[in-house]
Parts: C-alpha cells; structure tokens; sequence
C-alpha cells in the first residue's frame, strides 16, 4: 500500500460516492464530486496526523487508476460509516463535503473515493536503476541514451 508521504498535497484532492453491492463497487452516477484544494487538503491531513487518524487513508491507498490524461491517482476507499465517524471529530473538513456525504448517503453511497495525484517519488530510485540496467541512462557528454550515444564507454564512463 501507498503511504500519504506519496501523495501530491500541492494538488487537489478529489471525493467521490461509490456504492458497494455484493463484490462490485461503482460509481454513483450523476453525483457532484467533492474537489477539495491543496489549502484545505494540507491542513486536513495535518489533522488526520495529529489526530493519529491517517489509516483512515493510508489503509486502502493504492494505485487503481489514472485519468484520461495518463496522471497517476492514488486512491482510497473507506467505507462511509468511518469517513463519518472521523470528519465528526475534525475542525478542518469543509462543510460543503459533510453537506455532500450526507446527500450520498440517501443516494445509497456506503463507500468514500478520495483520490489524490500521485508524486511518483517512490518509484524514482527503482526507475533510474532500471534505466541504468537498460543503459538508457544519459550520456553525461552527449544527453543520449547510452545505447544510442555514439561515445566510447565502459560501465557508463566516457573512455574517449
């Protein structure tokens, strides 16, 4: 599972009602959607840190989807009885989104998307090994990658 660490607090953060039956959970069609901003997103989950609240989050983080335009979502689900239970004791949650999980509650909504963008920082490290083993790592002379430079090297050092 993701950690909170591996989200991207500096973009917003999207809540939104699904309803699970028997083992399919789906969206709830013509719903409005909760788009919390980077502001409000930090200072709640601050408060879900302070608290010792963020497995409410981190419980089911992971990568599931990504949209259209190919950024990567971490999402979590939790069920709607315990978004409930953990906003009632938090100052920072909008009232607009405890309007909203009220409204989806009637509309059948018994689980909670909160989607956030992914920061891929966890991924770097494997990425520029993997690069690095690929020997498509950059040239440091001439910016290719190393099976395409046409400079002389051995174990990724220039020799000529």
């Amino acid at each position: 599972m993701a950690r909170i660490k591996d989200v991207d607090l500096d973009l917003p953060v999207e809540f939104s009602p699904y309803q699970k039956k028997d083992c399919l959970i789906d969206w709830i069609e013509n719903t409005e959607v909760f788009i919390m901003q980077p502001e409000d997103a930090k200072s709640f989950i601050s408060e879900l840190n302070e608290n010792g609240l963020l497995e409410l989050i981190e419980e089911s983080l992971q990568s599931l989807v990504q949209r259209n335009d190919g950024t990567q979502l971490l999402t979590a689900m939790p069920y709607l009885s315990e978004v409930k239970a953990v906003f009632s004791r938090l100052s920072s949650v909008p009232n607009e989104l405890l309007n909203l999980l009220a409204e989806w509650e009637v509309l059948g909504c018994n689980i909670v998307d909160i989607s956030f963008v992914d920061n891929l920082k966890r991924w770097q490290g494997s990425a520029n090994k993997m690069l690095k083993d690929l020997n498509l790592e950059p040239c440091y002379r001439c910016e290719k990658p190393y099976n395409q430079c046409s400079c002389n090297y051995e174990n990724n050092e220039v020799t000529k």
